[in-house]
């Protein structure tokens, strides 16, 4: 059996992603409870949490931890409690399971594949970005400057125009370029590129292009958890609501265009090729992307654009959720201490010899 250090960083990894796994679900039933009371940027943060604690290093007890609840003690005697986060036989068979070479192995094969293939897609973003052309409007470059000092982005953005493209999508992250697919800027109205220009300019406000990384390394790294893409499509499915919810912020009582406009983006990039993969890789962020082409997805989407009402959510639901969940999923289950009252000395012959002692000098004293 492999002991390595391998073996003990795959077994940390799964404590850290069965641990995650309890919090994703403690969120999952806040997300359900709260509803439309909880903002989509809280709901973003609160399935990051999930990611940090796929990758937290740290180790804070607390009595408040999410994790005391799988500490169950043992109790072997009257006088001895010993605390248990799995019965031996599990944790016996769970070490000897990751002590296999061959799981070692797999494990390393298939994320170093997985790492290759999210190499490969910037590879292809980098190329897409390198071959698009700059676009001539004045009027959309002084659109983007509108939006961009709106949104207090500094970074400089530029419109370009691709034909590898389908929809519009954000490409690049420190000189992020905005690419429209060829053609698409001339069909378009103002109040549609305005909506558009609103929706990625909150992906740069937000930063999601270094967070995309962040979460496709995590699930690189726990590819194993089916639970860890669950979490990543709601973070990707909330991020999004967040940036509609921003457009319309930027754009009140356009609802219902936006809608339309999302529609209209889906149905021309369904006339022609299916949606190609750069549009939705981890180093572009596109505004419709395959994801939306199923009906649950899209419909959850525009119904929560159809819903949208400025002032109707306030930030405190989102921020006590978003602190409770903190306290009880980056901490660790408090150690447990043996009661100095229950100690019993170790029955030494001394102890013994000074106990028979006591009992001869007090039946002495009861005798006289």
């Amino acid at each position: 059996m492999y002991t390595g250090p391998i073996a003990e960083f795959l077994r940390q990894l799964g404590i850290s992603s069965v641990q995650a796994s309890g919090l994703a679900l403690f969120v999952w039933l806040a997300c359900g409870c709260l509803g439309r009371h909880l903002a989509p940027r809280w709901r973003c943060w609160l399935w990051s949490l999930v990611i940090i604690r796929l990758s937290w290093p740290f180790n804070i007890p607390s009595h408040v931890s999410l994790f005391n609840l799988w500490t169950i003690p043992r109790r072997l005697s009257p006088t001895d409690w010993t605390p248990c986060y799995l019965p031996e036989e599990l944790s016996n068979a769970a070490n000897a399971w990751l002590g296999r070479s061959w799981v070692s192995w797999g494990w390393m094969g298939v994320t170093t594949l997985l790492i290759i293939r999210l190499g490969m897609a910037w590879l292809e973003s980098v190329r897409i970005r390198k071959n698009a052309r700059r676009s001539d409007s004045q009027t959309v470059e002084a659109l983007l400057r509108r939006h961009q000092m709106v949104a207090g982005v500094k970074t400089p953005v530029s419109v370009c125009e691709s034909d590898r493209v389908q929809t519009p999508c954000l490409v690049g992250w420190l000189s992020p370029r905005l690419l429209f697919p060829k053609g698409m800027l001339d069909e378009l109205t103002i109040g549609e590129l305005q909506l558009i220009l609103s929706h990625e300019i909150a992906h740069i406000h937000r930063r999601d292009i270094p967070m995309n990384w962040v979460l496709a390394l995590v699930e690189a790294v726990h590819w194993f958890n089916p639970l860890v893409w669950m979490v990543g499509q709601e973070l990707r499915s909330a991020r999004e609501e967040a940036c509609d919810a921003y457009a319309l912020a930027a754009n009140p009582g356009a609802n219902r265009s936006y809608g339309e406009t999302l529609l209209k983006i889906l149905e021309r990039s369904s006339l022609g090729s299916p949606l190609q993969n750069s549009t939705s890789t981890v180093g572009s962020m596109a505004i419709v992307s395959e994801e939306y082409t199923t009906s649950p997805r899209l419909h959850q989407r525009m119904l929560a654009i159809a819903r949208y009402r400025p002032g109707t959510r306030t930030w405190i639901v989102g921020a006590c959720t978003w602190l409770a969940m903190a306290c009880i999923g980056l901490t660790e289950a408090e150690p447990q201490t043996v009661p100095e009252s229950v100690d019993t000395p170790e029955m030494t012959s001394a102890n013994l010899n000074v106990r028979s002692a006591v009992c001869s000098t007090r039946g002495a004293v009861w005798t006289v």
